[in-house]
Formats: C-alpha cells, sequence, structure tokens
C-alpha cells in the first residue's frame, strides 16, 4: 500500500511539473522514481490517477485549516476544565466503607 502511494506521488509530480514544462525537474522526478524501484514513469502516458496534485494540495490545507482549528478548541476547553477544577474542587472526604454483607447476628435463626 505505502508502495502504491509513493509511486501515484512520484506519477502526481511528473505529471504537474511536465504540464507546465518544467522539464528539467519532471526528468529529475522521473529518474528517482525509477532509480528507487517504485514506479517507472512512461513520458506521454496519461496517469491513470483519478486526481491532480492541485487537489491533494487544496485537500491538504483544508485539513490543516481544520487542524488547526480543533486544537484551538482543544486548548480552550482544556482551560475551561481546570477553571472548573479549580472552583469545584472534587470531594475529598474520606469514604466509608461499603457493607457488603450483613452482620454474623443477622445470619443466625
Amino acid at each position: 500500500m505505502a508502495g502504491e502511494n509513493l509511486a501515484e506521488t512520484y506519477i502526481l509530480i511528473h505529471t504537474f511539473l511536465s504540464s507546465r514544462e518544467h522539464t528539467k525537474a519532471a526528468k529529475a522526478v522521473k529518474k528517482a522514481a525509477k532509480e528507487s524501484k517504485v514506479v517507472n514513469i512512461k513520458s506521454g502516458i496519461a496517469p491513470t490517477i483519478n486526481t491532480s496534485l492541485e487537489k491533494i494540495v487544496l485537500e491538504w490545507k483544508e485539513l490543516s485549516t481544520r487542524v488547526t482549528e480543533l486544537e484551538t478548541s482543544i486548548e480552550q476547553l482544556n482551560g475551561e476544565i481546570r477553571d472548573l477544577k479549580a472552583t469545584h474542587p472534587a470531594d475529598k472526604r474520606p469514604r466509608s466503607p461499603s457493607v457488603s454483607s450483613s452482620s454474623s447476628s443477622d445470619c443466625r435463626s
């Protein structure tokens, strides 16, 4: 699975660079992919991947923004929890032992 993801990444980057006429960089990516034995990128063949590098980057940016928002919310909630604990300390009275069986005098008839 990881090899497939890496192969797709090489292909997407190669396609992205080739489509923008960055031929030297595209050739370097193609060579690196071949040398790593992950994938052999064939020139002129359209990738069979159903997405684009631009879409992946856009989704990544959106998710990164969302993660930051969630981390901020977590920090705020942790602060509220600390405040509540400070204003309402836990009941520290010792608990009485629970009575799980009746006394021996209750067992006699």
